[in-house]
């Protein structure tokens, strides 16, 4: 990780008189989440046997309940803690849309408690709002079948935890048609996507894990253009924003606002990127913890440069972007986080780019967000293993190891699909495999 300090290998006294700086609308999202390939710190709790429990569809369909054959079934999905206590105003907002019957046998209900116990039955629950699907339109329809949930939330509690309820009282039955057929009696299934809660007040730090939330602009994020006004970091679409450099030389940085980053946990920062055409240029992650709102006077510390690979194929569908994650030693009240956008090699030729970030995250590396990593094709064994691990990757990959408090013990290349843990103690480990713009995370025990 390299350090500079106030920019100076960047001539400051020339930055600070070409540089401009905006910064964009307030930000009005405290929270928000789509349970991309995860369940982002919530927990799925299932209160009767053998009925099915919450399901993570991935980024473009949320979450899933439904009912079970001739069961009932009581599925609750839980938030993480909220502080709702400044005296501003907070909505919850969400899509949510239901499937296969018009008269379902279960419901779904929001719900809110100020004193979790870690116990869905010994918490005092307040409903916000019951059978939210009931009329809903059947299916969902490329997305098309979602509706729209707005509610402001009455909590004024600082330890605020939200909850969907789904319910089915007897299940459905089988009309003599393969199980799987939608006119089952009383079959459903029921999502919910794009979650979030804004605010009318403002937030001075965010805590983690923290994700930039870029709903319809950059928000509290800032903008500091050094070369060409007229190209600088903008926003694109719910969740990205983009930079593209007009042919022309560009120095910019997009900044966070101030993430609290204190904890002896180690701290992953993740987001997906992609460039359109040419690799005339790249970007660059830094983080500060003097950053007072001059760009040019902070001490930057380089995370990773040039971050998308210069192997890397183009385009901005899901697919086609890099999904970036790295793990840093960070311990800090207050952590400024930037995005460089900057010609590859110091110059600029005839090619135009255009590079776009999204889902921009920052979260504590413990077991559980490990293990809320969804998991790729990739299998590794044996399991117990004592000396030798076998990993079914092809080409360059990279492992880390940490152990079940997520801390980083072991981190070195797989080569030949073998890396070597003979010198970890016995006990369980998660082990995280980077491998082919992806991430493997799985459990093994070292004997």
């Amino acid at each position: 990780m390299k350090t500079f300090t106030s920019l100076k290998k960047l001539t400051a006294l020339g930055l600070l008189a070409v540089g401009t700086m905006a910064t964009s609308h307030a930000q009005t999202t405290l929270y928000n989440t789509n349970w991309n390939n995860s369940y982002d710190n919530w927990i799925v709790v299932n209160d009767v046997t053998d009925s099915p429990t919450w399901d993570n569809r991935g980024a473009s369909d949320g979450i899933e309940a439904g009912n079970t054959k001739d069961a009932g079934s009581e599925e609750w999905i839980v938030s993480p803690q909220f502080d709702f206590s400044d005296g501003s105003t907070f909505t919850l907002k969400f899509e949510r849309a239901q499937s296969d019957n018009a008269t379902p046998a279960g419901k779904l209900d929001v719900l809110y408690t100020e004193n979790w116990t870690g116990d869905v039955a010994t918490s005092t629950w307040q409903t916000m709002d019951t059978d939210i699907t009931n009329g809903l339109p059947v299916g969902w329809d490329g997305g098309a079948g979602y509706r729209e949930y707005t509610k402001v939330l009455a909590s004024t509690s600082a330890t605020t935890r939200l909850a969907f309820k789904y319910t089915s009282q007897s299940g459905w039955s089988d009309n003599g048609t393969p199980d799987n057929s939608d006119d089952d009696t009383n079959k459903n299934r029921i999502r919910v996507k794009d979650f979030v809660i804004t605010t009318s007040g403002s937030v001075s730090q965010w805590p983690l894990p923290y994700s930039a939330a870029w709903a319809d602009d950059l928000e509290d994020w800032t903008v500091v253009s050094n070369k060409h006004a007229s190209k600088e970091w903008a926003y694109k679409a719910a969740g990205t924003v983009f930079m593209t450099d007009g042919k022309r030389e560009q120095d910019d940085w997009l900044i966070s606002p101030v993430i609290v980053c204190s904890g002896s946990n180690q701290k992953m920062i993740s987001f997906k990127a992609g460039w359109k055409s040419a690799q005339s240029s790249n970007i660059t992650l830094y983080y500060s913890t003097n950053y007072a709102g001059d760009q040019s006077t902070a001490d930057w510390n380089e995370i990773e440069a040039n971050i998308i690979p210069g192997s890397h194929g183009y385009g901005f569908s899901g697919s086609s972007l890099y999904n970036f994650s790295k793990t840093i030693d960070l311990e800090a009240d207050a952590v400024t986080f930037a995005i460089k956008y900057a010609a590859v090699t110091g110059t600029f030729d005839d090619s135009q780019n255009e590079i776009r970030v999204k889902n921009f995250k920052v979260e504590e590396v413990t077991a559980t967000s490990l293990e809320d990593k969804k998991a790729t094709e990739v299998t590794v064994y044996p399991n117990p293993v004592r000396e030798i691990l076998y990993a079914t990757v092809d080409g360059k990959a990279q492992a880390e190891i940490y152990n079940l408090a997520g801390q980083l013990v072991k981190k070195a290349p797989i080569v030949n699909q073998q890396i070597n843990v003979a010198d970890l103690n016995a006990g369980q480990y998660i082990i995280m495999i980077n491998h082919n713009d992806n991430v493997t995370v799985t459990k093994f025990i070292k004997k």
